[in-house]
């Protein structure tokens, strides 16, 4: 992940208006050139994760999976630590080849309020977690 990846992360943090307090907001472009690359870098920050709007992640994954051995592919978005990502509004995330792989062995994960339109493969794969929400999806 580059700076401007981040930067992207950090400024939407501070226009958003109505986010929750101490929250990452990714506000999406509809761009998986830029959406998937600002997603991951807010997970990987840990937390709270907000997303809003309508996110494209239409791009080849580069994530590898545990489960590659009995067939599923590469997936879009890895989270490996402790964080509750939740949907503001209409949250949309469109395809992805497995937009969230969770191999998250020590960490609690929260996905919820997200609407997930045709995703290659599953919308979740859970490989490892040590708590797991995921509602209202």
């Amino acid at each position: 992940m580059g700076t401007k990846t981040a930067l992207i992360v950090v400024l939407a943090t501070t226009l958003a208006p109505g986010a929750p307090a101490g929250s990452t907001v990714v506000i999406g472009t509809g761009n998986p050139d830029v959406d998937v690359p600002a997603v991951q870098a807010a997970v990987d920050l840990g937390g709270k994760v907000v997303l809003m709007g309508h996110f494209s992640f239409d791009t080849a994954p580069k994530i590898p999976t545990a489960a590659r051995a009995v067939g599923f592919p590469p997936a879009t978005i890895l989270i490996s630590k402790a964080v509750a990502i939740s949907g503001a509004g209409d949250a949309i995330i469109e395809r992805g080849t497995i937009p969230f792989y969770v191999a998250a062995p020590r960490a609690t994960v929260t996905i919820e309020h997200l609407h997930f339109m045709r995703p290659s493969k599953s919308a979740i794969v859970v490989y490892s977690v040590k708590g797991l929400v995921i509602g209202d999806n």
